[in-house]
């Protein structure tokens, strides 16, 4: 018996749901779900062949995206060439993405009902406030300096606050979301900002600093009562730290890059990784390579700690991927801000917020490399999912359904 699509679809944003929201509590169980959804995929990939319809079916105006992102992929193939052993580089290289991209393909290809998409969005929201509670409880209960949440390294939840934490402000301040989407936004937004603040990131305190007033401030400026709120909430902040001499040591080690080993080992890292692309400008010295010929060759006798990776998304790739990858990727970045820049100019809220996590995914990752971490991907690829299609799907005058 054929099971209708529409049915079949839902299993499969259930799975891609389940996957994202449960894989930091527990990563075996997030697979099960994340390898059901490929199952389900290729299922629906399987009915569509039968009917004779065309496979990859997408809206015209996700083709871009394809587009660019196609373009950085076959960018990095040059280095899978010239690692020499070109099967263990494909796998590397198709692992972390096409394999951890699998939600962006999947829900753009076939998840077009928006009210399924606000769930799994604000699923999304109590599992990220869930997390934060978490935090909050192990620094003011358990006394830990840098809370983790759920699972990892405490830079593994700073680094998912600063690309979900914009898109909660923009729900919140725009008044085109209504209802339990607006409300559970509020919610989550709050125990995000106490998980940003208590989790002790300075990256992540930057980071949003920079990004929050500026996808913030046409809401605020017309709007009294906002103004009146974020006030209110700058003051509260502002409080903290003249009040917690912790966090002033920690905001002015910023700059400290003699005594404050976490800063001068990025920025001996980062002159090794440039030596290592000097000598191998175009293709790099092979994807996943790094540690190995960094460790061999280029690791500076002054660092004092045992990295395993550049803690920079751009020098990474251009390490690994050379100066032909880092075009590509490039590429990807520059067309993705641009395009949402210019629609966010048009008043639209969806791209405001692919805008402002974007923005949240790259300044982060100057001073980690998010792209490492395959749950930072797989998260990355499936809210841009689910904002592209909501936008798609969505109507002027009824943008929440």
């Amino acid at each position: 018996m054929v099971v209708r699509e529409d049915k079949v679809i839902n299993y499969l944003a259930i799975a891609l749901g389940c996957s994202m929201c449960l894989q930091r509590i527990s990563a075996a169980v997030g697979n099960v779900f994340f390898i059901s959804g490929i199952l389900i995929f290729f299922y629906l990939l399987y009915q569509r062949q039968r009917a004779g319809e065309h496979l990859f079916r997408i809206d015209e105006s996700v083709k871009g995206y394809y587009k660019a992102f196609a373009i950085f992929f076959v960018s990095l193939l040059p280095a899978v060439v010239g690692t020499g052993d070109i099967l263990a580089s494909m796998g590397i290289v198709t692992h972390n993405w096409i394999y951890r991209w699998f939600p962006f393909f999947a829900i753009t290809l076939f998840v077009r009902d928006r009210q399924i998409l606000m769930k799994l969005l604000m699923a999304f929201m109590v599992i990220m406030g869930l997390e934060c509670l978490t935090a909050v409880g192990q620094s003011l209960i358990l006394d830990k300096y840098r809370p983790w949440g759920f699972s990892g390294h405490p830079m593994h939840l700073a680094s998912f606050l600063c690309f979900f934490t914009p898109i909660l402000a923009v729900i919140v301040l725009d008044n085109r979301f209504k209802g339990s989407i607006k409300t559970m936004a509020i919610i989550s937004l709050i125990c995000c900002l106490a998980g940003v603040l208590l989790g002790n990131s300075r990256g992540a305190w930057l980071c949003l600093f920079i990004i929050l007033p500026l996808l913030s401030w046409p809401y605020i400026k017309s709007n009294k009562k906002y103004m009146c709120i974020v006030g209110i909430i700058c003051c509260m902040v502002v409080g903290i730290f003249v009040a917690n001499p912790a966090y002033q040591h920690r905001l002015i080690s910023i700059t400290n890059t003699t005594t404050d080993r976490s800063n001068a080992d990025r920025i001996l890292i980062w002159e090794s990784a440039r030596n290592m692309v000097q000598d191998h400008p175009l293709i790099g010295v092979g994807p996943g390579n790094f540690k190995k010929v960094y460790d061999k060759q280029y690791k500076s006798p002054e660092i004092t700690q045992d990295l395993p990776h550049t803690h920079n998304n751009f020098v990474q790739i251009a390490a690994e991927y050379g100066l032909i990858g880092l075009g590509g990727f490039l590429y990807f970045i520059i067309y993705v801000l641009k395009r949402n820049y210019y629609e966010m100019k048009n008043g639209n809220p969806y791209a405001r917020m692919r805008l402002g996590f974007f923005l949240g995914f790259l300044l982060f990752g100057m001073i980690d490399h998010t792209l490492w971490g395959t749950v930072f991907n797989k998260l990355l690829s499936f809210l841009l999912g689910i904002l592209i299609v909501l936008d798609i799907e969505s109507t002027k005058d009824n943008i929440t359904g």
